[in-house]
């Protein structure tokens, strides 16, 4: 088969798979511009080597403009993937990408918004857009720093996907493809409520966060007027809409709550993902083992009252 034909098969797989849109996207975008390298170099994808795959991954860099390592990381991931599709399908027994390796990158702690720069950012929306817009983009970054949803989670949600009554979201398509109920609390009920409540009656699958036109938002829509909101706030730590995911983790974990359910709330397949978070979570375990001491000070004080009581009883003719 021709690499296209290959490439169109695989995107057929993904859409299987229930891969999100952007993830395909990705996919896509990545193969095509394989395909175009090795018909350059002449290669097939039986022909192709390590040495091929190496020099596509380097093609930026010859250019002038390195891939950073994130990106390689990235698109080697795609045609790792490319390749095990291509040998479960029987059109090729070799692997070149076995032998690619993944660059090392220096661990970053997320960025996450405090409470007080929440505050300041929800100030800013409401003194720079007007208030139709003010109302939907303050649903939207609350939405976000309460629930921990990803940008394309709860962009993707609709009107009747709302349980008002269990706060809950209704089959919320996340990250793997897999439909989960999320909860969210009275903070995000209000506001959705001042939302929705002068929107006339329709019928079918409405978007939450539409533009003006009825039109689904697109991501990048909110990442723009996200910096926009964030640079009135004053806020410079280069913060985007998924900090708000990782503000959720944080204060939930700086709040004391269980481990395994804010892997639970945030779809975390690995613990390990959670347990990131506990480092940002200034002082947390500062004030556990505060605690904790406390705990026994209070037991020690208990102890030695009944112990004075019992002495006093004993002392008694």
């Amino acid at each position: 088969m021709l690499m296209r034909d290959l490439v169109g098969a695989f995107a057929e797989y993904q859409t299987e798979r229930n891969r999100s849109p952007r993830t395909r996207e990705r996919y896509g975008r990545v193969l095509d511009d394989l395909a175009r390298h090795l018909e350059r170099v002449g290669a097939s994808v039986e022909s192709t080597s390590a040495e091929t795959l190496g020099a596509f991954l380097r093609r930026r860099a010859d250019a002038g403009r390195p891939l950073a390592p994130a990106t390689r990381n990235v698109e080697l991931a795609i045609l790792r993937s490319f390749w095990r599709f291509l040998r479960r399908r029987g059109v090729t027994d070799r692997d070149p990408t076995a032998v690619l390796e993944f660059a090392r990158i220096p661990r970053r702690d997320a960025t996450y918004l405090t409470l007080a720069e929440f505050d300041d950012l929800v100030a800013a929306i409401k003194a720079t857009a007007s208030r139709r817009r003010a109302r939907r983009d303050i649903a939207i970054v609350t939405t976000g720093f309460h629930t921990g949803l990803r940008l394309s989670e709860f962009l993707s949600l609709n009107e009747d996907q709302v349980d008002w009554e269990e706060l809950t979201f209704r089959a919320v398509v996340v990250k793997g493809g897999s439909c989960v109920d999320v909860a969210f609390n009275h903070d995000v009920a209000d506001v959705l409520r001042r939302l929705l409540r002068d929107r006339p009656s329709a019928e079918g699958a409405r978007p939450i966060f539409g533009s003006s036109g009825g039109r689904r938002l697109s991501p990048r829509a909110v990442q723009l007027a996200f910096k926009r909101y964030l640079a009135a706030a004053g806020i410079a730590k280069g913060a985007t809409p998924h900090s708000l995911r990782h503000s959720t983790a944080t204060h939930l974990l700086a709040a004391g709550e269980n481990l395994l359910v804010v892997a639970e709330q945030l779809h975390h397949q690995n613990l390990n993902t959670t347990r990131r978070y506990v480092r940002l979570a200034e002082g947390t375990r500062h004030r556990a083992v505060a605690r904790l001491a406390a705990r026994v000070r209070s037991g020690r004080k208990a102890r030695r009252e009944v112990a004075r009581r019992n002495a006093g009883e004993e002392a008694r003719p």
